[in-house]
């Protein structure tokens, strides 16, 4: 039982973890997209940092 609430916790851990990382890159590349107003692949950009970031986290945090 221990190890199902152990388990558990760190499964949370992680899921906090991603949707953390996920966000702060979010917020980041859209605001530095709505500063540089020449760009013209703005939501593309940030979709591939998302997509990064969650194959980064994936690997390094999913993969333990």
């Amino acid at each position: 039982m221990d190890q199902i609430i152990t388990s558990l916790k760190s499964y949370k851990l992680k899921i906090v973890s991603t949707i953390i990382a996920l966000t702060a890159v979010y917020l980041f590349t859209s605001n530095y997209m709505s500063t540089c107003t020449t760009k013209p692949f703005a939501q593309e950009y940030i979709l591939f940092f998302l997509i990064l970031t969650g194959a980064i986290n994936a690997y390094f945090v999913w993969s333990v």
